[in-house]
């Protein structure tokens, strides 16, 4: 978190109030885990001869994404695609996926005539920063008792 961020948000502080919905929310979230997944596992250990099955709001989902990937899995088919490489001292650069072979071609034929030139370029890298979970209480003048780093103020 930038320190700018942090000071943004206590000056432009909500009221409670304004985040009851999202507590009903996660109350009603909490009751339906434990009303689908107490009954619902209940009811598939019986029904499937007493193994333990559990079920639940987000395990459930879950489980059928894992099916739906290994049906996908077992159901690929190879197909053939192409890419197009230029290796000039020693970097490689190549295309995304083509499909049609004559394509690839027609752009390797069309790189190989062409005098290539190498341009250097630069990237900046931002300073590392070592704030952590202790940047918060820092900036509410809060002191820590719990602190992996010394804290300086700034």
């Amino acid at each position: 978190m930038e320190e700018s961020a942090i000071c943004e948000g206590f000056e432009n502080l909500r009221p409670g109030s304004d985040y009851d919905n999202l507590y009903h929310s996660a109350l009603c979230r909490q009751r339906a885990d434990w009303l689908v997944g107490l009954n619902g596992t209940r009811l598939f250990t019986v029904l499937y001869g007493g193994k333990v099955l559990k079920v639940g709001r987000v395990q459930t989902p879950t489980l059928a994404m894992l099916v739906e990937r290994e049906e996908k899995i077992r159901n690929f088919k190879k197909e053939p695609y192409y890419t197009a490489h230029i290796l000039m001292d020693g970097i490689d650069a190549a295309t995304e996926r083509i499909d049609d072979k004559a394509q690839a071609e027609s752009i390797a034929a069309a790189c190989e005539s062409r005098p290539q030139q190498l341009y250097p370029s630069q990237r900046k890298r931002k300073p590392y920063s070592r704030r952590g979970s202790m940047t918060l209480p820092r900036y509410r003048g809060m002191r820590t008792v719990y602190s992996a780093l010394p804290q300086s103020r700034h």
